[in-house]
């Protein structure tokens, strides 16, 4: 009876309305995204502070810089530090008006690619609740106080010559070009 028992098991928890097996596995929502940065080299580097950057690493085998909201998780106290820092230096590379700024964060880290989305210059997108900066209140206020008062980020002003990949509200920008451009 046990045997039959543990036999029926899945199916009468499925008669009941329960999924299973309850996984719980993430599924990539931007296949084309995965596809790009497959094609290129394997240490192509992915600048995001958004959730959907999560997903490169496990569906398109390439690392991030430094990721969104999750992927931080202290490990050990001097890498959790070092990640902390790469967010709040991508954070203000990201919001920053002045092109020195950026630049000088493109040349302290190898990033090849920076993953960015339509409202990302739109005060409101920084208050989200499962956003990165919900982490760091401090930058969040600063930047959100720019993009107030109308100061768009430099990094949109390189946007139309240097989008490689796009879709819905996400974009890629390749980083050789954005290092050309502001120069």
């Amino acid at each position: 009876i046990l045997v039959v028992y543990c036999a029926l098991y899945p199916y009468l928890l499925q008669a009941t309305g329960f999924v299973f097996p309850d996984t719980r596995y993430v599924v990539g929502n931007y296949p084309s995204l995965y596809r790009f940065l497959q094609s290129q080299p394997v240490n192509s580097l992915t600048a995001a502070l958004l959730e959907e950057a999560n997903n490169i690493p496990s569906f398109a085998a390439r690392p991030i810089f430094p990721g969104g909201q999750g992927f931080l998780l202290p490990y050990h106290k001097k890498y959790f530090a070092q990640m902390n820092q790469r967010v709040r230096d991508t954070m203000m590379a990201q919001y920053t008006d002045h092109p020195a700024t950026l630049l000088a964060f493109l040349e302290k880290y190898p990033i090849n690619f920076w993953l960015l989305h339509d409202d990302g210059d739109n005060p409101d997108f920084l208050l989200q609740k499962h956003s990165i900066f919900s982490q760091y209140p401090d930058e969040r206020l600063v930047i959100h106080r720019k993009l107030s008062a109308g100061v768009p980020p430099i990094i949109k002003s390189v946007r139309s010559t240097c989008e490689v990949w796009r879709e819905d509200a996400f974009f890629l920008l390749d980083t050789s070009c954005v290092k050309r451009a502001l120069r």
